[in-house]
């Protein structure tokens, strides 16, 4: 008996035709069945989604349409089989960080950083008070001070360049700084 027939007797409720269906589908779930993978099934639950699918298509089938059912139990079969790949992918996209692994640990819990926000924070605050104190001071003092501290060079060359005697160059790089720190705000 063709298969278009059999599909007929099964939806009139002739359970040996839709036994004979399922019979002649089951090479095809089998086959297709090994060439999918989702993460958590068995090979016998990607079996039962064959057979239930094919179940379905023998109820949804409208056989008026003169259509083959083959191909529609195929493509089925198949629509099916994907729509749980993808169903799973969705379930699988949705991780939380709380989640717990196998030693009761939370995946937040294992990430590791290097870098101290709080650290990194505090530090932009300090440079932004020195900016703004350095700003307050005279061109001459800011020169100086950027000179040493943030370009790098020695004193004695500063002295050397600019005709400075040494000492009063200390003395005068002295009152910049008690200068300075009172500009600062101190931290509370």
């Amino acid at each position: 008996m063709n298969l278009d027939q059999l599909v007929k007797d099964a939806k009139n409720g002739d359970k040996k035709a839709a036994y004979e269906i399922l019979e002649s589908l089951k090479p095809f779930i089998i086959k297709t069945s090994k060439t999918i993978f989702i993460k958590g099934y068995e090979m016998e639950d990607l079996i039962q989604i064959g057979y239930i699918t094919l179940m379905k298509a023998i109820t949804n089938f409208k056989c008026e349409n003169n259509n083959k059912f083959l191909t529609y139990a195929i493509s089925a079969i198949k629509n099916n089989y994907y729509y749980e790949i993808r169903k799973r992918c969705r379930q699988n996209a949705e991780i939380s960080l709380n989640i717990k692994n196998e030693d009761d640990l939370e995946i937040i819990d294992l990430l590791r950083s290097n870098e101290n926000i709080e650290d990194n924070l505090i530090c932009k605050e300090m440079n932004k008070e020195l900016e703004l104190a350095l700003n307050k001071l005279t061109d001459e003092e800011r020169n100086l001070i950027i000179y040493i501290y943030f370009s790098g060079n020695k004193m004695k060359k500063y002295a050397e360049d600019h005709n400075i005697n040494y000492v009063a160059l200390a003395k005068k790089k002295s009152r910049i700084l008690k200068k300075l720190k009172k500009l600062i705000k101190p931290c509370s």
